[in-house]
């Protein structure tokens, strides 16, 4: 069975606007979406052309008047590569610079616990560690590490 759908009133006494039916309410939320998976697209485009003009001109950053476009590479991890890293390290360091797979409990909403997996702290922590072992150490994290995805953002201007 089929619920009738409730009656609007003709004008919402307090704004003096007319409230949309159910079908009209849909349709603007389809149309929303759409220029927003439009907007998005175009503006994965236009981070694209800023990233290309950077690289082409061997920079980080193009300049505007308000606003500075920065691009950055996020560096990542061959884990291949990190025995030899590791080998550096003493037992205190390793359990220093490694975090276990745990669970992190939501008490609220149990159906929002998530697992973390093993997780070694090669941006900080590996790194601080491998300083106090010397170069040599230093130069397994550097053949561990490779160029990751380049990203950019927008940054105002001091004025």
């Amino acid at each position: 069975m089929v619920a009738e759908p409730k009656p609007r009133p003709p004008v919402d006494r307090e704004t003096g606007e007319i409230p949309l039916t159910d079908e009209q309410l849909i349709d603007v939320i389809a149309a929303s979406d759409r220029e927003l998976e439009d907007t998005q697209k175009a503006n994965g485009i236009w981070h694209m052309q800023a990233q290309e003009r950077i690289t082409e001109n061997g920079g980080t950053t193009l300049y505007g008047r308000s606003m500075n476009y920065v691009m950055t590479t996020k560096n990542e991890t061959d884990w291949s590569k990190m025995p030899p890293v590791l080998e550096f390290l003493t037992p205190e360091e390793k359990a220093e610079a490694f975090t276990p797979e745990h669970t992190i409990t939501v008490p609220a909403v149990p159906e929002h616990d998530a697992v973390v997996p093993d997780k070694w702290a090669v941006k900080g922590t590996i790194t601080k560690l491998a300083r106090r072992h010397g170069d040599e150490a230093l130069a397994a994290i550097e053949d561990a590490t490779f160029p990751g995805k380049v990203s950019g953002k927008l940054v105002r201007t001091e004025t």
